[in-house]
């Protein structure tokens, strides 16, 4: 069940970054809520952590690691 869960919530983040089919995964995150494990329904606020994430920094759409930001912003020239 957790995995499934976290491949929701990954695929749910590629298709907004990349602009995939959004609506699908939301499809799929709503079917796997209905199941009988409401100590792990996907919310919009854990959506939202999961979007913004632990050290997550973003450049032109690309998602970072925060320690290697400073480095990759100086190679670009940003």
């Amino acid at each position: 069940m957790l995995d499934r869960r976290a491949h929701l919530m990954d695929s749910l983040a590629t298709a907004i970054r990349t602009g995939a089919d959004v609506k699908a995964v939301q499809a799929k995150i709503r079917a796997f809520n209905q199941t009988n494990n409401p100590e792990i329904t996907i919310t919009a606020k854990s959506i939202e952590r999961s979007l913004r994430g632990p050290g997550a920094v973003q450049l032109a759409g690309v998602v970072l690691n925060s320690r290697l930001s400073a480095r990759v912003r100086e190679a670009v020239g940003h």
